[in-house]
C-alpha cells in the first residue's frame, strides 16, 4: 500500500485499537470459522446479512430490532446513512443509497492518528464491507464511488490519500478473491493459508493490521475443530486443550467471547427466577445487581421493544390469514408484509416466520 497510512504501535493507543477492533472481530470470526469448517472458500466481502453477529453484554442486544438507546453502555454516535448519500458533502457525487442501506448506521470507521495518518485497522475494512454489502443492488464502481466520497467527506490529507489507496488494494483483492472458488473442497488450514497468501499479496505487511486478529481467531477455530475429532481423549483432555487453543485468541474476541457468556447466563437466569413465579420487580433486582441501574434501565427498554416487534409480527400472521388465506397466496404475503414492515425488518420477519414453521 502505498502513502504512509499509520499501524498502531504506541501503548497509549492499544485500548483504542481493541475497542476499534471489537466488533469486527466478533463479527468476522463467527462467519469465517463457520465457513473455514464448512468446506466454503472465502474471502473477506461477506455480506453483512450473513455476519449473525451475537449479542454482547455491553449491547444486550435482543433477537429482534430495539431502539439504539437501548445499547449497553450507549456507544459513540456513528455517522446515518440517509436515502440520499452518505453524508451532505457526497450527495452530489453518488447515486440514491440502495435500498438495504438507507437509514442503517455506517459499519466500521476511518480513524485518523494524531500527525493525521489513516490508523490501520480491521474497522477500515468493516466500513468498506458495508458498503460493499449493497453489491446485489448495484454494481462495484458505484460502490466504489460512493466510498470515495464518503472519505473525502471524512478525511483530508495525507489520511484521505491513504484510504483511497487501501480501496483500491481491496477492489483488487475482491477481485482476484474469485479465484479461491476452486479451493471449495480443500481442508480449512489449506484455504486459510491460501486467504492469508492472497491479502498479503495485495496489502503487503499492512495485512496484519487489517486481518490480523481475524486470521488468529480462525486458526484456533481450526484447532478447535482438529482436537474435537481427534479419538482417544476423554473429556478433560479435550477440555483442557481448548482451553489451551483459547488462550491464543486476540484480546478482542476473548472479550467478547466472555461477553456473549454472561449474557447467555443472563438470560439463563431470568427464565429460572420465572419458571419460579419471579415478578417484574424481581427480575429488574436482578438484573441491577448484576450490572446497574443503566443497565436495567436499558434492558426492560430492550424487553418492550421485542414485545412491540413480536405483536407487530402476530398481527401480521392475523391480518395475512384474513387476507391472503390458508395457505397464503404468495403475492398477497409479499404484498401485506412490505406494507407491515420496512426492507431490513422484512428480511428478520422471514427468518421468524420460517423458523415458527409459518
Amino acid at each position: 500500500m502505498g502513502g504512509s497510512a499509520r499501524v498502531e504501535e504506541r501503548p497509549s493507543r492499544e485500548g483504542r485499537a481493541r475497542v476499534a477492533s471489537a466488533s469486527h472481530a466478533r463479527r468476522a470470526v463467527l462467519f469465517l470459522s463457520a465457513a473455514l469448517l464448512a468446506g466454503v472458500a472465502v474471502f473477506h466481502f461477506w455480506p453483512e446479512s450473513a455476519s449473525a453477529e451475537q449479542p454482547s453484554t455491553d449491547k444486550l442486544a435482543p433477537a429482534e430490532p430495539a431502539a439504539p438507546s437501548a445499547h449497553l453502555p450507549a456507544k459513540p454516535a456513528r455517522p446515518v446513512v440517509d436515502a440520499s448519500g452518505d453524508t451532505p458533502a457526497s450527495k452530489a457525487d453518488t447515486p440514491p443509497l440502495p435500498s438495504s442501506l438507507e437509514g442503517t448506521e455506517v459499519d466500521g470507521s476511518l480513524d485518523v492518528d494524531d500527525e493525521g495518518h489513516l490508523i490501520l485497522s480491521p474497522r477500515v475494512i468493516a466500513l468498506f464491507d458495508y458498503f460493499f454489502s449493497a453489491g446485489g443492488e448495484e454494481p462495484d464502481s458505484a460502490i466504489r464511488a460512493r466510498i470515495e466520497a464518503y472519505a473525502r467527506a471524512h478525511l483530508s490529507a495525507p489520511a484521505l490519500d491513504e484510504a483511497l489507496d487501501l480501496l483500491g488494494n481491496y477492489v483488487a483483492y475482491r477481485k482476484a478473491g474469485q479465484s479461491l472458488a476452486g479451493l471449495d473442497s480443500a481442508p480449512p488450514r489449506e484455504r486459510l493459508t491460501a486467504i492469508q497468501k492472497l491479502r498479503r499479496a495485495h496489502f503487503g505487511d499492512d495485512a496484519e493490521a487489517l486481518f490480523g486478529a481475524e486470521e488468529r481467531a480462525a486458526e484456533v477455530a481450526i484447532e478447535k475443530s482438529r482436537i474435537a475429532q481427534t479419538p482417544g481423549l476423554d473429556t478433560e483432555e479435550r477440555d483442557a486443550l481448548f482451553a489451551e487453543a483459547e488462550s491464543r485468541l486476540p484480546e478482542a474476541e476473548k472479550q467478547a467471547r466472555k461477553e456473549v457468556t454472561q449474557m447467555l447466563t443472563l438470560r439463563a437466569d431470568e427464565a429460572i427466577l420465572r419458571e419460579g413465579g419471579a415478578d417484574a420487580a424481581t427480575i429488574r433486582r436482578y438484573r441491577e445487581s448484576q450490572f446497574g441501574t443503566d443497565a436495567a434501565d436499558r434492558l426492560e427498554a430492550l424487553d418492550t421493544a421485542r414485545a412491540a416487534f413480536k405483536a407487530r409480527i402476530e398481527a401480521f400472521k392475523t391480518a395475512r390469514a384474513q387476507q391472503c388465506g390458508t395457505p397464503a397466496d404468495a403475492q398477497c404475503e409479499t404484498a401485506l408484509l412490505e406494507k407491515s414492515f420496512d426492507a431490513r425488518e422484512q428480511i428478520r420477519v422471514r427468518t421468524i416466520l420460517s423458523m415458527q414453521g409459518n
